[in-house]
């Protein structure tokens, strides 16, 4: 029996299947680490702590939420039925989400520009943006999980799936806290050297250490002074 040969008909669903399932996967596990840091901002009160963790999400941040843009873009182009279908189910959430994640990023620029006194007003800003895109995304989960069925029990799974998401995303402090110490502990503070002291510089240690006379004992137990003598006209 012939097998007949694949056409693109047969293998382009599955692949395009396949890319919007790694889109959404790398999305969740890269862009959920952003918002699991903004939902922690509100729980952390040093600055200098807050600061830590927004620098480790500095540098690749926005390229986190570029997995979602093109699973969407695939979704389009490839499911263009199940796209309509999707977003006009999720027409709400979607728009809060997307609110979210434009308060977010304007809340991100504007920190890093603002006097320590006014930052506090945009990590709160950072915050919300960032519990409005986590709680969205959860209760599109939940809806989607349900088959989009909207009645009493449906919309309470969906909006308990949004709650435990967030509550997900945000109960590793005890893990930022200790990550944000050991970045604390990486460059020890130095000690005060008292003046004088020559512990300072190695030029202090080398005369620190021709000051104080050197005694060598001889096999009977005395002083052998002019050894030490000997010793100070080499140095």
């Amino acid at each position: 029996m012939d097998l007949a040969p694949l056409t693109p008909a047969d293998w382009l669903p599955v692949a395009f299947a396949a890319l919007l399932g790694v889109s959404v996967l790398a999305y969740v596990v890269l862009d959920g680490y952003d918002l699991g840091v903004g939902l922690l901002l509100s729980r952390t009160r040093g600055e200098a702590e807050r600061n830590t963790m927004i620098a480790s999400i500095g540098p690749f941040w926005d390229a986190n939420e570029t997995w979602l843009v093109l699973a969407t873009g695939l979704l389009l182009v490839a499911f263009p039925m199940a796209h309509g279908v999707i977003l006009g189910a999720l027409y709400l959430p979607v728009a809060v989400m997307l609110v979210g994640l434009i308060l977010r990023g304007v809340a991100f620029k504007f920190r890093t520009k603002m006097t320590p006194v006014a930052k506090g007003g945009w990590d709160t800003a950072f915050f919300a943006g960032s519990a409005m895109a986590a709680l969205a995304q959860g209760y599109m989960l939940g809806l989607y999980i349900v088959g989009f069925e909207r009645t009493p029990a449906t919309l309470a799974f969906a909006s308990l799936t949004a709650v435990f998401g967030v509550a997900g995303r945000g109960d590793d402090r005890g893990d930022a806290a200790g990550e944000s110490a050991h970045l604390r502990q990486v460059v020890p503070a130095r000690a005060p050297v008292p003046a004088g002291s020559g512990a300072g510089d190695d030029g202090g240690a080398v005369r620190g250490a021709a000051s104080r006379p050197q005694a060598i004992a001889r096999p009977g137990g005395s002083l052998g002074l002019g050894a030490v003598r000997g010793g100070g006209r080499h140095l």
